[in-house]
């Protein structure tokens, strides 16, 4: 992971530099793999561990970086610039790892850090690329005051320097012709959610022959406290649909008992990592990034359950260490 981590640009001064970027962002991640949660915890974990541990992540046991300076550094770091770092990291070793998906698949969606609002501002939100396959964010990017998710789509992908081949799906938010015309640029392929937001081009797909239609896939399971019922149909568009280079409608029916599941890598950050209570202000991205970093190595080595995984590396600290390959 160091090695992974080396092209990042270091924020401080090179005079008085002790311990190199790579060093503290990979001893970061470690202690989040054992369950840390906020920068003052990952600190406590360096501090914390023998010093074989420190010895093999670089940092001399007998001059630890402070507290102060791990916050300062990591609170400095450009966020996009870390997750995309670690999101190519990911890539690679799921590559070597697993066996490939026939198409890469990649979801973008938003995320509201709860825990990072404060009594004069709203909580910071973060747009995002996840790899539907191994649960890794390839990318992300900040949604300020000043902007939306629509206007971040395209920065956002363009963090990621090849689509070509790739199914880019998203929610009715961005069912956007200008993010069609970006896709299409860039080589990728797309499945867009139409919802009220685009009310003609919903009228339309709904006026196409569906009753004609046989379904494709009747699927019906229990989990996650609902029972769901899902059928889908698809049809070739040729004429009548008034939106670029649309060439497939799906039209998918569910009948359920409760909600809808919620997004895996959500719901670990939520409950398992506590993110909506986290009362980071500032660089509330950086640690996002670092959480993304756990959870995606942690799952692409077969772990399901999270928290388990986070008590069983907080319990001998080698362990992180033998998971991201630092020996």
């Amino acid at each position: 992971m160091p090695t992974a981590l080396a092209h990042l640009p270091d924020p401080r001064a090179r005079r008085g530099v002790r311990h190199r970027l790579p060093v503290v962002d990979s001893a970061a991640v470690c202690a989040v793999v054992a369950g840390c949660r906020s920068y003052t915890a990952i600190a406590e974990w360096i501090d914390d561990v023998p010093a074989a541990t420190m010895s093999a992540l670089g940092i001399n046991p007998d001059r630890r970086p402070s507290e102060a300076m791990v916050r300062r550094l990591l609170q400095a770091l450009d966020p996009d610039l870390l997750t995309a770092a670690i999101g190519d990291w990911l890539t690679g070793w799921a590559t070597i790892t697993e066996e490939p998906a026939t198409r890469q698949a990649i979801a973008v969606d938003g995320k509201t850090l709860r825990g990072s609002r404060s009594s004069g501002s709203t909580p910071r939100h973060v747009l995002a690329a996840c790899d539907q396959d191994t649960s890794v964010v390839l990318a992300s990017t900040d949604v300020d005051r000043k902007t939306n998710k629509i206007t971040r789509f395209a920065p956002l992908l363009d963090q990621i320097s090849d689509l070509r081949g790739t199914v880019i799906t998203v929610d009715a938010l961005h069912c956007q012709r200008d993010h069609v015309t970006y896709l299409s640029e860039r080589g990728a392929d797309w499945m867009l959610t139409v919802k009220g937001n685009q009310p003609t081009l919903h009228q339309q797909l709904a006026g196409l022959p569906w009753r004609a239609v046989l379904d494709v896939t009747r699927e019906a399971g229990r989990g996650h406290g609902r029972r769901e019922i899902r059928t889908l149909k698809i049809l070739t568009v040729s004429t009548g649909i008034d939106f670029p280079h649309a060439a497939q409608a799906i039209q998918i029916r569910r009948r359920r008992h409760r909600l809808d599941q919620p997004n895996q890598i959500h719901w670990v950050r939520d409950v398992t990592y506590d993110e909506n209570r986290s009362q980071i202000r500032t660089g509330p991205q950086v640690m996002a990034a670092l959480r993304n970093a756990a959870i995606g190595a942690l799952r692409i080595t077969g772990v399901t359950n999270i928290a388990a995984a986070n008590r069983h590396h907080a319990r001998d600290s080698t362990r992180s260490l033998a998971l991201l390959g630092i020996t």
